[in-house]
């Protein structure tokens, strides 16, 4: 159970992780989470979390680089990319920096 100098914290990011519904969603043409992006195939078929965008020349939310519209019910904004990312230190598999 957490004590009480980590309680408020745990909240904050409780509240800051909770979905939204996609009518409070920003239509700035930047990328956010949105959820359900539903699919089948073979296997079924499946509602994942994908990353879109409001395109406003298609008046739909758009799936990052196909131009295809879905229809979500929910949205959050994208997390903070680690902090070797934000420094621009990435490495490579072998360990050289890019």
């Amino acid at each position: 159970m957490p004590d009480t100098k980590t309680a408020p914290a745990l909240a904050d990011l409780k509240a800051a992780l909770q979905w939204l519904p996609i009518e409070t969603a920003p239509r700035d043409g930047n990328n956010i989470l949105v959820w359900p992006f539903t699919f089948a195939n073979w296997a079924g078929t499946h509602h994942v979390v994908t990353m879109a965008w409001f395109d406003d020349n298609l008046k739909g939310w758009s799936i990052i680089g196909t131009g295809m519209i879905i229809h979500p019910t929910h949205w959050r904004p994208l997390p903070e990319p680690p902090a070797a990312e934000r420094a621009g230190l990435l490495t490579s598999n072998d360990g050289d920096a890019t």
